[in-house]
């Protein structure tokens, strides 16, 4: 007698993409502009944790420096070369942690 399992949703640690908005580009940004990434997400269960990084250091929220983070999106308000540089996103849930590939922004 043979017995087969059937696992409709199977545990995947997250798999994280990162992408610039449309409104904006990965190679032409200009200076004074505003920038939105997105960390996109695949994971069950669902994350516990989100996180974004700025030159492989963590990256925090800064509303004075117009650093805003919010759920899934980074915006980087009125750009400056000093924001020049590779960015990523992690996510990590129950299974294990996911980074995305970096990605380098360029201002102009």
């Amino acid at each position: 007698m043979n017995i087969t399992f059937i696992f409709p949703n199977p545990l995947v640690a997250p798999i994280v993409n990162i992408s610039v908005s449309a409104s904006s580009s990965q190679s032409g940004i200009r200076e004074g502009s505003d920038v939105y990434l997105e960390c996109s997400v695949l994971a069950n269960p669902w994350i516990f944790e989100i996180a974004w990084q700025f030159e492989d250091r963590p990256l925090v929220a800064n509303l004075s420096l117009g650093v805003i983070i919010s759920n899934q999106s980074l915006i980087i308000q009125k750009v400056k070369k000093d924001h020049r540089g590779r960015y990523r996103c992690h996510a990590a849930n129950i299974v294990g942690h996911g980074y995305s590939k970096r990605l380098h922004l360029l201002v102009q």
